[in-house]
């Protein structure tokens, strides 16, 4: 069951709330008790940050000495009994082993509770806390109950809450009024690719030589059917030190001196870490003060329960839940930096690969607008801060196999820097494409799924060129294919090649070279006697092929066919600089006049209105009358 859930998921959260509800009913016999319950709930949702299963003594503070007064309206004698309905919910999640792993224990919770109650019994009867709403409507209530209902009082009061912005009436009435999330603009306009069949032996086989995967299996056995642990909840000093040793940590092998003086599991952030997984994920378990591993561990897919576990973390704060309880950290970076998974998870998915730098800057500037910084934290500090704090992401995200991070080679020639070290680069892993697509959707991003045209006309495909990316059409053109004899994949890919359309004719050419060597040769040659040819020409040429034609006019047709493709306004600045950069543009712009296709015209136009050389735009502007002239006196075939 999903127990975390974003500002949108209105649907899915009155379910899980419901069915909760429904489970928590059956342990009480008070009905009011249970919708006190729905209150929290709705408050965590509304309010809070989503995760109806993390509560702490601060959380409960919040809601009794805060929100409550401001916003719910009922008499302070309540208050007693509304607390022992939270305490009731409180056990009941303790019981079921719902509570959140980043949650106040239990037992804090109903201590903190006892000690608030008075507290807000005075709150809730205190007017100087009331929000807008609460204090328009009590003071309407005691009006009546008064016995002066006065009409025009009434009416100018409701005028005066109309005429507030409709953010502050949600405010007043108690809606939920989050302010648009940072990170969204870093997918702004992505197209998403595909979800695309996986390869269960190569995930499997990852998981197995995964080393964290492989270090879960290492704390399962070592755990075994049961190690005691301390009062604080951690393995003992002695079983710390085994473990650690197991596990490869430097100085915890045999024979080998600890690098630090070693106090608890605390000290090891990874072992914590990868002992806080594999309590999530059900590798092991606790029970009667002991750890040990589970039966059902074994018996379950080896995709299906690592896929759940890692996605349970990702939903609960990758980098939260990585941190070791004595660790020093800015906790609202953390939650800041935790907020963006989703975002730069399907940013990867979308473009498969992103340079690490812009990703941290994004990260910088929603740290430095989005979050209070104290007086004695210089701009310099916070950039350390943030920063550090995303490269942690990074890493735990590369831990679980999630994420690959790596330099480009400084003789990359998409290299941004290729005189330094190389770009650094994140990209997603075949594993990260095998489990991400349901945590994506639930973030709000449609993955769509690959396959939908297999077994139909290539035509049909084609619909889709100039809407999806080439790699989108590579994938599903991978999958229509995967079907077919060679014979009529070349078939059909001549059929499209000889459209009237620059894009189709353009995206044909991409697509034949993408098919094995042998049969994109046998494609491409048969494009030859389509509109294609050009293209078709300049992919043999560029594969070494023998025996290739040399036909001018038609590779001429195919430059044009690909500057057309670069019209757009936002655009043009790239095509001219394109445009500029070849050797006797006046011969070129000749040639392109003579071209008898109308977006030829369409090129000549833009060059006229655009190229910064008023020479080379007059001519330009000369060909297009040309042109049409040409059109006009030869028919098009």
């Amino acid at each position: 069951m999903e127990w975390i859930f974003e500002p949108d998921d209105d649907e899915a959260f009155g379910e899980a709330r419901d069915g909760l509800l429904d489970r928590f009913m059956e342990s009480v016999d008070a009905e009011r008790t249970v919708n006190n319950a729905s209150l929290l709930l709705d408050w965590k949702f509304n309010y809070g940050d989503g995760d109806l299963m993390t509560w702490t003594t601060a959380h409960i503070s919040e809601i009794l000495l805060e929100w409550a007064p401001r916003k719910v309206s009922m008499p302070a004698s309540s208050a007693r009994p509304m607390v022992a309905s939270f305490q009731a919910f409180f056990a009941f999640l303790a019981k079921e082993n719902l509570l959140g792993l980043g949650s106040s224990s239990w037992k804090a919770i109903d201590a903190h509770l006892d000690k608030l109650v008075k507290p807000f019994e005075e709150a809730m009867g205190d007017r100087s806390k009331f929000g807008m709403a609460k204090s328009l409507f009590a003071g309407v209530a005691n009006d009546f109950a008064a016995g002066i209902p006065d009409e025009k009082s009434m009416q100018a009061m409701m005028d005066s809450f109309n005429s507030l912005s409709f953010e502050q009436r949600s405010r007043t009435l108690g809606l939920p009024v989050r302010p648009p999330n940072p990170w969204l603009e870093l997918t702004e306009g992505v197209d998403m690719l595909p979800a695309i069949p996986v390869d269960r032996d190569v995930v499997t086989s990852f998981i197995d030589s995964a080393p964290f995967f492989i270090g879960i299996e290492t704390i399962r056995r070592f755990v075994g059917t049961g190690r005691k642990l301390t009062a604080k909840g951690n393995l003992t000093l002695a079983d710390t030190k085994a473990v650690a040793g197991l596990l490869g940590f430097t100085g915890f092998g045999p024979g080998e001196t600890p690098r630090f003086e070693l106090r608890s599991a605390d000290d090891i952030p990874l072992l914590q870490f990868m002992l806080r997984f594999a309590r999530l994920a059900g590798a092991t378990k606790l029970a009667n003060s002991a750890l040990s591993a589970t039966a059902a561990w074994a018996k379950k897919d080896p995709i299906e329960r690592i896929a759940k576990a890692v996605i349970e973390l990702l939903e609960r704060g990758p980098i939260q839940m990585s941190l070791s309880d004595k660790a020093w950290t800015n906790h609202a970076v953390d939650e800041m930096i935790d907020g963006g998974v989703a975002h730069i998870l399907a940013l990867l998915w979308a473009v498969g690969e992103f340079p690490v730098e812009p990703l941290a800057e994004s990260a910088l500037d929603i740290g430095l607008t989005s979050l209070r910084w104290g007086p004695g934290a210089t701009a310099a500090m916070q950039k350390i801060v943030v920063k550090s704090t995303f490269d942690r992401l990074l890493g735990v995200l590369a831990s679980l196999g999630v994420v690959a991070r790596y330099r480009h080679d400084r003789d990359d020639p998409d290299d941004p820097d290729p005189d330094g070290e190389g770009a650094d680069m994140v990209a997603l892993t075949e594993f990260g494409r095998a489990i991400l697509k349901p945590y994506l959707k639930r973030r709000g991003y449609d993955v769509p799924v690959a396959g939908d045209l297999v077994g139909k006309p290539l035509r049909d495909l084609f619909q889709h060129v100039g809407e999806w990316r080439v790699d989108r059409l590579s994938i599903e053109f991978g999958l229509w294919a995967e079907s077919l004899a060679e014979s009529e994949i070349i078939d059909q890919l001549a059929g499209v090649a000889d459209s009237s359309d620059p894009g189709w004719r353009l995206c044909a050419s991409e697509l034949a070279r993408r098919l094995p060597p042998d049969v994109s040769e046998q494609a491409l040659r048969r494009m030859l006697d389509t509109k294609s040819r050009g293209q078709a020409i300049g992919a043999l040429i560029e594969f070494g092929a023998a025996d290739v034609p040399d036909d001018r006019a038609a590779l001429m047709l195919a430059g044009v066919d690909l500057f057309s493709q670069m019209l757009h306004p936002d655009d043009v600045d790239e095509l001219i600089a394109l445009i500029s950069g070849i050797d006797e543009i006046e011969h070129f712009i000749d040639e392109v006049w003579r071209v008898r296709e109308p977006h030829a015209g369409d090129l000549l136009a833009v060059i006229g209105r655009s190229h910064p050389d008023k020479r080379i735009a007059k001519l330009a502007r000369t060909a297009v009358v040309r042109h049409r002239s040409h059109l006009a006196n030869i028919p098009l075939a």
